[in-house]
């Protein structure tokens, strides 16, 4: 009995190719059968479908190709299947073409972006002096996924990640459920620490795009105190290195800087976090809760966060800090009912030092604590405990070694992130900074030696 066009089709994609295959091998080799049957205008009618839908899908599938996804085996083998039926010679070329390409990317899909850029190198360097199309193809390929892997890396990774299945489906953000957030905020760390264990990517906001923005309007609309509880749930369910790359995108928009820095202090003072978010909202409503600029404020605040306190070219950073710090001294002159513009030095101190942690003293310069709230004696503690090994690899520009007891006596601690510093010697005018020791046969720019103290 010979099946309908319509019985035909739902037998479904695989089942179809099946059944066409297993008419057109009878038909080819003249032999009868029995069993179930599909008449010829059925299959020819079958093949005209399936062309149409096979160039249909074409430009979606290399599409996905270009963004960095090649196709798997197993639909490569479907498809492959399905362009033997076709009769479409050009069809046939363009998919194969492609097949060529995307063989070579699943191969070197697992590749992290170093080996990849190895593998690609050294594909061009064997094929110097001339190249068969294959080889062109192959190499083409493989320069167009490493395009799209790292554009979509640096678009979204964790998107890039769960299109290739490294990283499972991550779960939505139900920001009206605070119950459920430690469990998403986990699931997007499992993602990230994916992608790091593989060599896709360094240190990333856990954020997807769509997320980040649905955060930051959030942070941007809640109370100060739901606020705190959101950064508070992804400081506890991320790690260090992760929650702080996210704040790092957070800032980077619009008036995130004072957010993220007081999403930088959830764990350590919730208390001060509350407080520059609320004098954010208040700063808004009234600016002479803040002190006047005047050059006098100026000067007088300078003195008490100093731009020497921070490595060269971090002024951005110190005034992000500045702008947490003004916010959390709104706060302070709002519960004071102050509304004068005057500064007042003991708001303005309290306020910069909930915000960076507290500043302390080494040879006459103040430094940025290496822990919140780490107290002077503290420090001096630290000072004392480090031997020249804390200071190995570390070279004068003249290329001598650097002593420990050079830098308890002569130097300054300037600091570059948390805990951790570059340093100075000289004048403060024409400042001298210890480098690292280059590597033999390195003529690169020598690199500043950072010295950590975060567990110290």
């Amino acid at each position: 009995m010979a099946r309908t066009l319509q019985s035909f089709k739902l037998s479904g994609n695989e089942q179809q190719v099946a059944i066409a295959e297993s008419a057109l091998s009878r038909a080819n080799s003249g032999a009868s059968a029995e069993a179930e049957t599909v008449a010829p205008e059925i299959i020819e009618e079958f093949r005209e479908e399936l062309s149409r839908d096979l160039r249909a899908a074409f430009p979606a599938i290399e599409e996905a190709f270009a963004q960095g996804m090649p196709v798997s085996t197993e639909r490569v083998d479907l498809l492959s299947r399905q362009l033997a039926i076709v009769n479409d010679q050009d069809l046939r070329e363009n998919f194969d073409a492609l097949f060529v390409k995307n063989d070579a990317v699943l191969q070197a899909s697992n590749l992290s972006p170093v080996e990849l850029d190895n593998l690609i190198s050294t594909l061009r360097a064997d094929v110097a002096e001339g190249a068969t199309i294959a080889q062109q193809q192959i190499i083409v390929g493989l320069e167009e996924f490493q395009q799209a892997r790292t554009q979509a890396l640096k678009d979204d990774p964790l998107g890039y990640g769960m299109n290739r299945r490294i990283v499972s489906p991550l779960p939505p953000l139900d920001l009206t459920q605070p119950d459920t957030w430690a469990q998403s905020f986990q699931a997007y760390q499992n993602g990230v620490d994916v992608l790091r264990a593989r060599g896709e990517v360094g240190n990333i906001s856990a954020l997807r795009p769509q997320v980040q923005a649905q955060v930051q309007r959030a942070l941007a609309t809640s109370t100060p105190q739901e606020s705190v509880q959101l950064l508070g749930s992804m400081a506890q369910n991320l790690s260090p290195e992760t929650y702080q790359a996210t704040l790092n995108k957070i800032a980077a928009t619009g008036e995130g800087k004072a957010t993220a820095a007081a999403g930088a202090l959830v764990k350590e003072n919730p208390d001060a976090a509350e407080g520059i978010l609320r004098g954010k909202v208040l700063l808004r409503e009234n600016p002479r809760l803040a002190p006047s600029k005047t050059d006098a404020n100026l000067s007088a605040i300078e003195g008490v966060l100093p731009t020497t306190a921070f490595a060269p070219a971090l002024e951005g950073s110190r005034q992000s800090l500045l702008e947490a710090a003004t916010a959390r001294y709104a706060d302070l002159s709002h519960q004071s009912g102050d509304t004068s513009g005057e500064l007042s030095d003991e708001r303005m101190q309290q306020a910069i030092t909930e915000v960076t942690g507290g500043l302390v003293d080494m040879n006459g310069s103040p430094v940025i604590a290496p822990r919140y709230g780490m107290t002077q004696d503290d420090f001096d503690k630290t000072l004392s405990s480090l031997s020249d090994q804390d200071l190995m690899g570390a070279v004068t520009t003249s290329g001598q070694p650097m002593r420990i007891s050079d830098l308890r006596n002569e130097g300054r601690l300037r600091a570059v992130a948390d805990g951790r510093y570059v340093l100075e010697f000289g004048s403060t005018d024409d400042p001298r900074y210890v480098i690292r020791q280059p590597s033999p046969g390195s003529y690169g720019q020598p690199l500043a030696f950072v010295l950590d103290l975060r567990d110290r």
